[in-house]
């Protein structure tokens, strides 16, 4: 069986290559996976759903086929068939004739039901999906032996099987996890936190495995919509919310985060409770005008007339519900339908909620994902779905071998530290950094500390830099003081021109909301205008002695990096292997607008190491479509990186007959594995998201596990859970702090023959050492992280006026996307400095 595209690294079953590390020890774990033991036997038909009213929401979309299954036709559909809530729905007996049959679905119980509550459904035949029998070579022998995921149907039908039960017993879900409200948190601003289970179906060696995982929902509080903005405004006055207008900060906020919310009526006629989604907000709902029967009416006289509902806020907002009757309905009389998920931006403290919500020790998350599956919240053994088809799942977690990889040393100045005490990570102090540049320093204070305060903490930071080797210039006294109502530019300029030749600004700002946008005025100027390092600094962390040691050696990590300088170099066998021939590390990765930001353009990031440290990067930016996952402008950027490369490496250049570039090693974040084939074909590249967690054996007292409890950092497995004809490994490269780590998922794509698997593996593990912020090795690559970053602070260079036409549309999708506008309005830094660290 050949691979569909030879450019496409893709392997025969049982033909692709592992590992072979002689390094590091053997270590075995248990893994979040359990295998299916037995696979159905039968034969499946493949369907694919059409509802006539063009049902969007799964959780309608379910209930309507449930309607169809159990109670207008249970004769044809016994036994059930599984629907995925979208379009897919899967049934071991043929239900059609001709390829297309269609059904009326009563959505009343009424002996007579009203031709508006009859939904028409059609089931087109897609495909016969045969026995999926044996081990895994049965089952891709059972497809196109040529495609590149032959076993995606036999997937995709285990998946819905899998998840309908679980699926069909609660309110909250979306495609890949189930949560339960029994352990419902409140996080505030009108949400709750659900916890729930993530369960995908994945093919490795010679399996069918299931991944199983925590995962936590912010939940939509089902409450009366007035309460519930109330709680989002943060406020308890009426008439605050009375007097917001369409030309308000707030209404916009309301709307954002109310769009497609579906809403419950509690009125005497909507005896079913059927919730709708919201479409809009309207201006005064109660005094709304509209026609009825020839006369005008508004909606407060409607309600009192129709439903003997007597309006206590008529002037309050209005709601505009989506449908063929848009009605407008007032806000008091709906409630927010159970079980919505919030899927849009949570504020910094709502964040760091979900974050401690969501913590479980290794153990801890173990039993829990063991109770859930042998329990009542997956409950395999007890789906009908499940045993119905003959399928059972091993209710015991896998066991996988692996090795944990040997640490590199780090090299300083004039010392190397070797990483002994713990794996991932290692102390700076009283080692000097490995290159250090000299820096002349401006300090400028908009927080309301006195001078003597930030001279202080200035001097203590001072005194940290130069005992890391460091050489600053700073004299006490010259602190000037700047207030943001007189202008942020203002007060950066005249400070910039009141020192001489200053190489970094430190900005110390006050701990209030306004800091956001005058972050964003410091970052812009100091990057973009001045090309001048900046360093804020929150009032908070230097008040009185919090800037301790600690905290002053890491905001000197970062200035050394940014003055460029080097922290660090981490060293290794594969690391002297890179520098005996010419060779660069890319890493790329593409950021999108937040959660219902919709016209705002995607930003592609690429950073390109340029010297045989392979510390020091240059970096470029771009924009494209929004949530467009493929970089468009991939070339360009490569081409730019390739000439930062021959720039600082002027020997290494063709025309002076240098030695050619040999290797170029590319990390490309944040690809699902259903695009690796797309990505590829654009960029040749990819990284992929994933639930891959390990465990160390309570059992087992070799020293396996950290002070977290979690396994050691270095810990990498290529062969059991890995895909049977991709190459890839997971690698969990640092030591766990809180909760249960998570291993980085690498997929090569791509490699020439003098690469092995051994190389990709060190290699990597090498690079989570090499990021300059931190004293301890991360869960990716630094340039994969550095690419995220450069992404992140990519939103800075937007004009305002961009900004403020977007905010005014709230990203309308109904209009075409002006991506030549948005190119204009946007000005990033060139790819000198690493001004992103």
């Amino acid at each position: 069986m050949q691979a569909p595209d030879s450019r496409l690294l893709h392997y025969p079953i049982g033909q692709r290559p592992f590992g072979d590390l002689k390094i590091g020890r053997s270590v075995e774990v248990y893994v979040n996976a359990f295998v299916i033991s037995r696979l159905p036997s039968r034969k499946f038909y493949h369907y694919d759903v059409f509802v006539d009213k063009e049902i969007k929401d799964p959780h309608r979309a379910q209930e309507i086929i449930e309607r169809l299954q159990t109670r207008a036709y249970p004769h044809i559909f016994r036994p059930r068939a599984a629907f995925d809530g979208r379009k897919n729905m899967y049934t071991s007996k043929r239900i059609d004739q001709g390829g297309l049959v269609e059904f009326s679905v009563p959505m009343s119980d009424a002996p007579n039901p009203s031709p508006a509550s009859i939904i028409r459904v059609q089931l087109k035949w897609v495909a016969d999906i045969p026995p999926i029998i044996g081990n895994l070579n049965s089952v891709i022998e059972a497809y196109n032996p040529n495609d590149s995921s032959p076993w995606q149907p036999a997937v995709n039908l285990l998946q819905v099987l899998l998840r309908q039960a679980p699926l069909m017993r609660r309110s909250a879900y979306n495609r890949i996890s189930v949560f339960d409200p029994s352990s419902r948190k409140l996080l505030g601003g009108g949400f709750e936190l659900w916890r729930g289970f993530f369960q995908s179906v994945r093919p490795t060696i010679e399996k069918m495995i299931v991944n199983v995982d925590i995962t936590t929902a912010v939940i939509y509080r089902d409450i009366n919509v007035i309460e519930w903005c109330l709680q989002y405004l943060d406020v308890t006055d009426m008439r605050y919310l009375q007097s917001l207008t369409p030309q308000t900060q707030q209404w916009r906020m309301l709307k954002q985060a109310l769009r497609k919310v579906r809403v419950i009526a509690k009125t005497p006629t909507n005896r079913h409770n059927n919730g709708r989604p919201i479409k809009d907000l309207i201006e005064r709902g109660g005094e709304y005008e509209f026609d009825k029967d020839g006369q005008t009416t508004t909606v407060k006289e409607y309600f009192r007339t129709q439903h003997g509902i007597h309006l206590q806020h008529p002037a309050l907002f209005g709601i505009r519900i989506e449908g063929r009757r848009a009605d407008i309905l007032p806000a008091e009389v709906c409630f927010i339908e159970a079980g919505q998920m919030y899927k849009k931006h949570l504020t910094q403290a709502m964040t760091t909620k979900v974050r401690e919500y969501s913590t479980r020790r290794p153990d801890v998350r173990l039993r829990e994902i063991r109770t859930a599956v042998n329990g009542q919240f997956l409950n395999y053994s007890q789906s009908d779905f499940v045993s119905g088809v003959d399928m059972t799942i091993d209710p015991h977690p896998m066991r996988v071998q692996g090795r944990i990889l040997t640490p590199p040393a780090i090299q300083f100045q004039s010392e190397s530290v070797r990483i002994q005490d713990e794996p991932g990570a290692w102390k700076i102090r009283p080692q000097k950094f490995f290159r250090s540049r000299k820096s002349n320093w401006a300090v400028l204070n908009f927080s309301s500390l006195s001078p003597q305060d930030v001279s202080n903490f200035i001097s203590n930071l001072k005194t940290t830099c130069e005992s890391l080797g460091m050489s600053v210039v700073w004299s006490q006294g010259s602190i000037r003081g700047g207030s943001s109502q007189g202008g942020v530019v203002k007060a950066l300029e005249e400070t910039f021109r009141q020192t001489p030749q200053p190489t970094l600004i430190v900005i110390i700002l006050p701990d209030q909301v306004q800091t956001i946008p005058q972050r964003k005025i410091i970052k812009v100027w100091g990057d973009t205008v001045k090309k001048v390092a900046t360093q804020c600094v929150m009032e908070g962390k230097i008040k009185g002695s919090r800037a301790n040691n600690s905290y002053c050696v890491n905001v000197a990590m970062k200035l050394n990096v940014r003055l460029g300088g080097i922290n660090s170099v981490a060293m290794n066998a594969i690391y002297q292997k890179l520098k005996a021939a010419p060779c660069m590390i890319v890493g790329a990765d593409v950021g999108h607008a937040g959660p219902g930001i919709y016209g705002r353009p995607s930003i592609t990031s690429l950073v390109s190491s340029y010297e045989n440290t392979f510390v020091r990067y240059a970096s470029f930016c771009r924009i494209q479509h929004p949530r467009q996952e493929i970089i468009d402008n991939l070339k360009p950027m490569m081409v730019e990186a390739l000439h930062a490369f021959y720039y600082n490496n002027p020997t290494l250049r063709p025309d002076n007959k240098g030695p050619p570039l040999q290797t170029i090693f590319f990390y490309r974040d944040g690809v699902s594995e259903g695009e690796y084939g797309q990505v590829f074909e654009a960029e040749s590249s990819g990284k992929g998201a994933h639930h891959i967690r390990f465990f160390p054996d309570s059992n087992v007292k070799d020293n396996v596990c950290d002070r977290s409890g979690n396994v050691h950092a270095g810990f990498v497995v290529d062969t059991v859970i890995a895909n049977p004809t991709v190459l890839d490994f997971y690698l969990q490269s640092h030591s766990g702090l809180l909760g249960t780590s998570r291993p980085g998922h690498y997929i090569v794509l791509k490699k020439a023959d003098r690469v092995t698997i051994d190389d990709l593996q060190e290699l990597s593990f090498y690079l989570c050492h090499a990021y300059a912020r931190a004293a301890r090795s991360v869960s990716i690559p630094a340039p994969v992280y550095y690419a995220d970053l450069v992404c992140e602070r990519a939103n800075y260079y937007f004009s305002e006026e961009l900004l403020a036409s977007e905010m005014s549309s709230m990203g309308d999708r109904t209009q075409p996307f002006d991506l030549e506008k948005w190119e204009k309005g946007f000005r990033p830094p060139g790819p000198e400095s690493m001004y992103f660290v």
